[in-house]
């Protein structure tokens, strides 16, 4: 009897963590989304590697396990922003540098002028 109360308590150990996990990474993608949608703009190149790979961390944990079709639709939804802020980020930062160039490239002309 008293294995027997060992293997149960064990064995809803085990559900509660498996649990925890699951829905423990789809957490972890409403954080990063989050995290993208307020503090983007100020991510460096190096920050938006390191957001990406997080991003592919999170994507490897969510293919672990199956979800419902509600959390399904929640994870492609964050998924779409992540790749929207992805994109705008990168879009951003490369004009950023290129304004930057061509500032300096103008710089360069006045100073050869004078």
């Amino acid at each position: 009897m008293k294995k027997a109360f060992i293997i149960s308590i064990s064995a809803l150990a085990l559900l509660l963590s498996s649990c925890s996990t699951r829905t423990s990474a789809i957490s972890d993608l409403r954080a990063l989304t989050s995290d993208i949608r307020n503090y983007g703009s100020e991510y460096t190149i190096s920050d938006w590697k390191k957001v990406k790979n997080e991003f592919e961390k999170i994507q490897d944990r969510l293919s672990k396990y199956d979800y419902s079709a509600a959390e399904r639709q929640e994870i492609g939804e964050l998924k779409g922003q992540c790749v929207k802020y992805f994109a705008k980020g990168v879009v951003t930062n490369a004009a950023g540098q290129i304004i930057g160039i061509s500032s300096e490239i103008k710089g360069i002309l006045e100073g050869l002028k004078k």
